[in-house]
């Protein structure tokens, strides 16, 4: 399947997932050595999938473990400069739940650029790296009832 992304005058568009898996305290995050920040398990939605789908599947495929629940918190229309040019993301962020014992994940993802991703587990009042985008942290600190949206340009 395909990516649901796409590029219009030099402005790329994604539709992507984010999965915050908080456990004592802490966020599991991705990071790699191209990066100074760490960012939340997920990706990208392919075309003929629902956002669980993909959040699944990218659970799987990220750290190797079965996604048990999910709660939609908060949809982020994300505007910013990437490595190649403006981005223009929606992205559907949701408090997830594994099967496994989370403190056990391994890091099994790749960069786009075929660069292996590693786990960092972020105290989310006082993490060690910067996390994007900003919005996740402050909502992993409240996990707050009901779907809220943000927008950052």
């Amino acid at each position: 399947m395909s990516d649901i992304q796409f590029t219009i005058d030099q402005t790329r568009f994604r539709y992507r997932v984010g999965g915050l898996l908080i456990h004592e305290g802490k966020l599991l995050a991705i990071t790699n050595p191209e990066e100074k920040v760490a960012y939340t398990l997920g990706g990208a939605v392919q075309i003929g999938e629902t956002a669980e789908e993909a959040l699944k599947r990218e659970i799987w495929e990220e750290i190797g473990m079965t996604l048990s629940s999910s709660r939609l918190l908060f949809v982020h229309e994300n505007f910013f400069e990437g490595r190649l040019g403006p981005i223009h993301e929606i992205g559907l962020f949701f408090e997830i739940q594994v099967l496994e014992d989370p403190s056990k994940a391994k890091a099994l993802g790749l960069t786009n650029d075929g660069i292996h991703e590693s786990i960092v587990w972020l105290d989310i009042e006082h993490p060690s790296i910067p996390v994007v985008p900003e919005i996740v942290l402050q909502e992993a600190k409240t996990l707050t009832k009901g779907v809220r949206h943000f927008l950052s340009v």
